[in-house]
């Protein structure tokens, strides 16, 4: 029976059990295979978070910057393109309508973010 030099919790909540007594290559091959994809995926959450929770305007500037090269203007000339322009002049909403829009897709984008994040696990474990 192999005796327990150390055990540890690591971030994802998982105990981590280390043995003096030798559980071989293959398993500490496994444990290093699985930090390390542990480490790539916490890398790539931290990296799509504020890209899903800037969503709106970091889709709305990189349309514009299309649009405008690909007609042959500056990147830099001002248009009517952008998606509140779009919302109040192609769609017929008033102003504070548009607004109010862009505010509720910001919102939910926002509220997806913190999902990938796992800033939102907390609430729920509490409410069962």
């Amino acid at each position: 029976m192999p005796t327990i030099v150390a055990a540890a919790v690591t971030r994802s909540r998982s105990l981590v059990v280390s043995s003096g007594g030798g559980l071989g290559k293959k398993n500490r091959m496994r444990n290093i295979a699985t930090s390390i994809t542990t480490s790539k995926t916490a890398i790539a959450v931290s990296l799509i978070v504020p890209l899903v929770a800037l969503g709106l305007p970091v889709l709305d500037t990189a349309a514009a910057i299309v649009r405008r090269a690909t007609s042959g203007k500056r990147i830099t000339q001002a248009d009517r393109g952008h998606f509140h322009q779009q919302l109040i002049f192609r769609f017929g909403l008033n102003v504070r309508q548009a607004v109010l829009l862009l505010y509720a897709v910001c919102f939910v984008l926002g509220a997806v973010a913190l999902a990938f994040s796992g800033e939102f696990t907390h609430v729920f474990r509490h409410a069962s």
